[in-house]
């Protein structure tokens, strides 16, 4: 997994400990957002998740995700 830049290491312990299927899809959500909508929140992201047959014990992994992208 890519590191991530911050000064937060608890990011990426969580970033680390998430389903990597589920980190791939949360990207691939993201970019559909992305593409999508002008702005667009973790909501978004969600909503692009349930499509998509993926799950992670440690969902709060979206938000480390969101910072890398």
């Amino acid at each position: 997994m890519e590191d991530l830049n911050t000064n937060a290491p608890y990011l990426q312990s969580v970033l680390d400990n998430a389903n990597p299927a589920w980190v791939k899809a949360v990207k691939k959500s993201i970019m559909q957002a992305a593409r999508k909508y002008r702005t667009f929140t973790t909501d978004d992201v969600w909503a692009g998740l349930v499509e998509q047959d993926v799950t992670t014990h440690e969902p709060r992994a979206i938000g480390a995700i969101m910072r890398l992208a």
